[in-house]
């Protein structure tokens, strides 16, 4: 096959790993090739034998034929179509003028060559910017983020058999694009696929905080109420419940929030060598981590002081009613 005559060539010109040796922590490829004697002309590489499907041996110049000429140095494909690329630089301003220049161009072409063009494989001329294909990215990312967070919700009221409570648990979400955005910011780097990767990460990271603590108030609740099984019935009524409910936020914050920062500045610390951009590619990943600590620092933080709110807030409209809300105590 085309494929194993390649492999024989690009063995003896540029090498095969044949073994592998290794001292203290190195790892060191051993190479194996012609000598460089063997592969001077072109003829001596006619004489190399190829290994065919019966197990016989036989030239490689038996198989292939050779001609002086200019290839190419790398061959594009998308979609498994062959693709050509033509780059033009432009001045500020002439973007549209060339843009019209060019579809005129294809224009043309396709008048000029219409059976070329008439066929069930033609060629297909298309102008577009440079960066469309980072927004074309960044766009099916963005659906990845919402399905992400149409999942998390999903997984929330299945586990905690309610509808409204997971909205306040999701409220990190929202607080964890706030960080992402600020930190990115801050560095002075923009919002491109790696942190967009970064803050799709966080989503099911942020709501981790959330919850912690609102296990952790639930529980407390409980033990107000007397309610430890689902056939038991609570000792006191929803309004004193809601008189309560500050003291039992209270005392559930002071009590989750050193895990719950403990918890995030490992994760911080962890990801601080990346957003450095240390090591081969670091700026390459520098984004997501820089996304994903600023995300999560402020997310994390931010949900210690909303979340309480809101579930005190949402509790208090359940049992009393909106109008409680504008009522003085």
């Amino acid at each position: 096959t085309p494929e194993s005559v390649a492999r024989v060539i690009r063995t003896a010109v540029h090498g095969g790993v044949s073994t592998i040796y290794r001292e203290d922590d190195r790892e060191i490829d051993v190479r194996v090739r012609l000598r460089e004697n063997d592969r001077r002309q072109i003829d001596q590489l006619h004489r190399l034998f190829i290994q065919t499907g019966q197990g016989s041996h036989i030239e490689l110049g038996k198989l292939i034929r050779t001609d002086d000429g200019l290839g190419y140095p790398s061959i594009l494909r998308e979609n498994q179509r062959r693709l050509e690329r033509l780059e033009i630089e432009f001045s500020a301003g002439e973007k549209d003028a060339v843009r019209e220049l060019l579809e005129g161009i294809a224009a043309r072409a396709r008048e000029q060559f219409p059976e070329l063009f008439a066929q069930e494989n033609k060629p297909e001329l298309n102008v577009r910017e440079e960066n469309e294909e980072t927004i074309e990215s960044l766009s099916n990312l963005t659906y990845a983020f919402l399905l992400s967070s149409i999942l998390i919700y999903q997984l929330l009221a299945a586990q905690f058999e309610s509808l409204l409570h997971p909205f306040t648990l999701a409220l990190a979400i929202p607080m964890m694009l706030f960080g992402v955005s600020t930190s990115l910011l801050i560095t002075g780097n923009s919002l491109n696929i790696t942190s967009a990767i970064g803050m799709i990460m966080l989503v099911g990271i942020v709501v981790n905080a959330s919850i912690v603590l609102y296990e952790y108030i639930q529980q407390n609740r409980r033990e107000v109420t007397g309610v430890t099984n689902d056939d038991d019935v609570s000792q006191i009524s929803d309004r004193e419940l809601i008189e309560k409910l500050p003291d039992i936020l209270r005392v559930s914050g002071r009590d989750r929030i050193r895990p719950i920062l403990l918890t995030t500045l490992t994760t911080v610390f962890g990801l601080v060598p990346m957003a450095l951009g240390l090591g081969e590619g670091g700026d390459l990943q520098a984004p997501m981590a820089i996304a994903v600590i600023g995300g999560l620092l402020v997310g994390s933080v931010l949900t210690l002081i909303a979340f309480p709110t809101l579930y005190y807030v949402m509790e208090k409209v359940r049992v009393l009613g909106p109008g409680s809300l504008f009522k003085k105590q």
